[in-house]
């Protein structure tokens, strides 16, 4: 219901904020403030008609299977509620037991940590991921959610099998990233996953190595989906910002390998890394602003984000005509988180027309990309890593009995590659 009272609001929206000679151009269709208007009114429309009987279809689906039973006995890091200090080392956790069709049960032999962890352990978008949660029929809201588990990513070996999985068998080594939604996540000695959601691991890494790809390969694919790709980079300008981070480790790799000129922006302490990693112009943030030491360059033709909204107007100022831009810092969980779902839908609606609306007049087009679980692309990026075209980054590995260290050193912010937990 929720859902379709917020498109519906926005398409009244639409037709009070756009202008009417709006017009912009996808693959040669005319995008036009009716058409966006109707857009909403029809997926309003569709959601009101569906929401409710695609819930009963999950909820009959659980009352034919349970989604577990357990015993005691499972190690995971987990959380009991959101703050500061909340993250703990907990052994009673319980085994999960009686797959769903499409699930398997993996033995987790790494896993890494990503900044997410530590925001979602704050309360970061809990608003988004409980609506989320109580669709997927766990429980959620009032506390209801916890405990949680926290990580995203792992790679380990498949215990068992659900009926109509099909691609997977008991015994081979996996890697893969689950939606941040889940409550139970990687970090644990075992974890439910879906099996769209992992692919076969790269044969030459070990299971550390391996761990430290999924998440962020996933979000840097999200992002950039639809408007880059293997096909269309050769000789495309690109530039990463924070390059030595987790995501930008990986960003300069893939637009390596696939012919762009990248540039990208780190501390003094961080260029011999990415210059190792390939990256062709290096700007060092505490020498300049990057959008300065770029003023009589040629602009780019995509830009990727890691920083946030204090950052967008340097980037459109180094963006080209035509450009795209995309964001993996946006206000969409912020604004829900302080506003709700309906009234934080339309402030992200109507921050979106502010940023893009006069901008795109110049042809650029600013995006938020976020992440997404999906296997067929792991298998992808496989064939680059058996390559040896992508190289796993990893700066520090802590036990899983050490992991306030590995958090604690997450937290700083001024990560050179991935931390990863070894079970």
């Amino acid at each position: 219901m929720w859902v379709s009272i917020l498109f519906a609001g926005l398409a009244i929206l639409s037709l009070v904020v756009i202008p009417d000679d709006f017009e912009y151009f996808v693959s040669d269709i005319p995008i036009t403030r009716k058409f966006v208007s109707i857009f909403f009114v029809i997926t309003a429309t569709v959601s009101f008609f569906t929401q409710s009987n695609k819930q009963r279809k999950v909820q009959d689906n659980m009352r034919r299977k349970p989604r577990s039973t357990c015993t005691d006995g499972m190690k995971a890091i987990t959380i009991d509620g959101y703050g500061d200090d909340v993250i703990r080392l907990t052994s009673n956790n319980p085994r999960p037991e009686n797959l769903q069709d499409y699930e398997l049960l993996i033995r987790v032999k790494a896993s890494s940590i990503n900044p997410i962890d530590i925001r979602i352990s704050e309360g970061y978008g809990s608003r988004v991921f409980n609506k989320i949660r109580r669709g997927m029929n766990y429980p959620a809201g009032d506390g209801k959610e916890f405990p949680i588990t926290l990580g995203r990513d792992c790679a380990g070996i498949v215990e068992a099998v659900g009926d109509k999985v099909k691609i997977f068998k008991p015994g081979q080594e996996i890697w893969g990233a689950i939606e941040v939604a889940r409550p139970y996540g990687c970090l644990a000695e075992l974890v439910v996953v879906k099996e769209h959601e992992i692919s076969l691991k790269p044969k030459g890494l070990t299971f550390e190595q391996a761990a430290s790809i999924p998440y962020v390969f996933l979000t840097t694919w999200s992002a950039i989906e639809g408007c880059i790709s293997e096909k269309t980079a050769k000789g495309k300008r690109v530039l990463v910002l924070a390059g030595t981070g987790g995501i930008g480790t990986f960003a300069i790799q893939l637009f390596k390998a696939w012919g762009c000129y990248v540039t990208t922006t780190c501390s003094t302490t961080g260029i011999p890394l990415v210059e190792k990693l390939g990256a062709d112009n290096v700007i060092d943030y505490r020498k300049q602003e990057f959008s300065e030491a770029l003023k009589n360059e040629e602009k780019f033709d995509f830009i990727l984000d890691t920083m946030g909204p204090k950052f967008y107007n340097s980037c459109f100022s180094v963006c080209k005509r035509s450009g795209r831009i995309v964001s993996l810092v946006s206000p969409v969980m912020l604004l829900t988180d302080k506003h709700g779902l309906v009234l934080g839908g339309i402030r992200i609606f109507l921050k979106y027309l502010q940023l893009n609306l006069l901008r795109r007049l110049l042809g650029k087009r600013l995006s938020w990309g976020f992440f997404s679980a999906n296997g067929r692309a792991l298998k992808y990026i496989r064939k680059l890593v058996d390559s040896g075209k992508i190289q796993p980054v990893i700066e520090k590995s802590y036990s899983f009995e050490d992991f306030k260290r590995a958090f604690d050193h997450i937290a700083t912010g001024h990560s050179r590659g991935k931390t990863i937990i070894t079970f």
